[in-house]
């Protein structure tokens, strides 16, 4: 059925995974395998309508996944905790394996004592108290908050944090504090 009324909603045959998908994506989490990817990907033009009447953008990443964007100019706080912690577990993981570009979506994934306040340089755990993060019970709270919006996996021991895809888009957002804090940084050294 063809329609020059672009607002128009052609629903789909296969719709039978859209509760999950909108629920799953409306909490802010990442969708980038299952069913729900492949209903998603197959419906594309369906549901970025529906996100549209919501004023959120479904995207699609590089990377193969999909999550929501609204079109916010400032982060939530939770979001530039995730963004800092993930920063400054990242700059861990290159010093120690002396490789400034890791392979963050290893099957192996990485300890997660690798964050665990003790080991930390004054310097990172400062940054982290300004997130409101003060020891290894805030650590481990942003790590179950990664979790549940599919940024990474724990294994079973609890022992190691195992990267998924969307963890590129932590990439991107992390680039972009940092951008905004530089940029903060000379505004008030001028």
């Amino acid at each position: 059925m063809e329609s020059n009324n672009n607002s128009q909603i052609i629903i789909g045959e296969n719709l039978e995974n859209s509760k999950t998908i909108i629920n799953l994506l409306l909490k802010g989490k990442h969708i980038f395998s299952g069913k729900e990817y492949a209903e998603l990907k197959a419906n594309l033009d369906f549901y970025s309508k529906i996100f549209g009447l919501m004023d959120l953008d479904l995207h699609f990443h590089d990377m193969d996944f999909f999550y929501l964007r609204k079109n916010e100019k400032n982060m939530a706080s939770s979001a530039k905790s995730i963004c800092l912690f993930f920063f400054i577990l990242l700059r861990r993981i290159s010093i120690i394996e002396n490789d400034p570009n890791p392979d963050l979506t290893r099957p192996s994934g990485f300890e997660k004592s690798l964050m665990r306040v003790e080991g930390l340089s004054s310097k990172d755990r400062a940054l982290l108290e300004e997130q409101k993060i003060y020891d290894n019970d805030g650590i481990d709270k942003v790590i179950r908050n990664m979790k549940g919006l599919g940024f990474l996996l724990i294994d079973e021991d609890g022992e190691r944090i195992i990267f998924n895809r969307p963890i590129y888009r932590l990439m991107e957002l992390s680039s972009d504090i940092l951008k905004e804090f530089s940029q903060k940084e000379e505004g008030e050294e001028e």
